[in-house]
């Protein structure tokens, strides 16, 4: 009888054992997210802020588009297409070059607006075609418009 009742007390220790193992392994778990999702959130705030900021030091029509698209691809990042769009709205506002429409036809890409990304890609494609015939090779006028082609066809 002796043996039988040592191994039901030695059964139910190891059961509460386990149980306790388990609830702090968990309480550990969340701790530790809880502090991991507040570093992340403020290192998002501080690179917007630093992103914001260089949008005020622009010193050029040019500084302030990229600092714009910059800003807009933060936004992608985070998964905000609308804001995203926002910004590279003012990027082409700033210096409406191929690089800032091929910012925005990104950026509407992602906000699902596919109208507005087919329409940026091709004014994209064609400033870079302009770029291209004035010696600059680096032009990206293909590229656009393959990306305009594949979204025309993918509607």
């Amino acid at each position: 009888m002796k043996g039988r009742s040592l191994k039901k007390v030695l059964l139910v220790v190891t059961a509460v054992l386990v149980v306790l193992a388990a609830g702090t392994g968990a309480w550990y778990y969340v701790t530790t997210m809880n502090k991991q999702s507040k570093v992340d959130v403020s290192e998002d705030d501080k690179r917007r802020q630093e992103l914001e900021a260089k949008v005020k030091a622009a010193s050029s029509d040019t500084e302030k588009a990229a600092a714009f698209s910059d800003l807009s691809n933060h936004y992608v990042a985070e998964g905000d297409g609308r804001k995203a769009a926002d910004y590279a709205e003012k990027a082409v506002e700033a210096s409406p070059t191929s690089t800032s429409y091929g910012q925005l036809a990104f950026a509407a890409q992602q906000a699902g607006n596919t109208e507005a990304a087919i329409a940026a890609y091709k004014k994209a494609a064609e400033l870079a075609r302009a770029d291209s015939e004035e010696g600059d090779s680096r032009s990206d006028y293909e590229y656009y418009m393959m990306e305009a082609r594949l979204l025309e066809e993918a509607q």
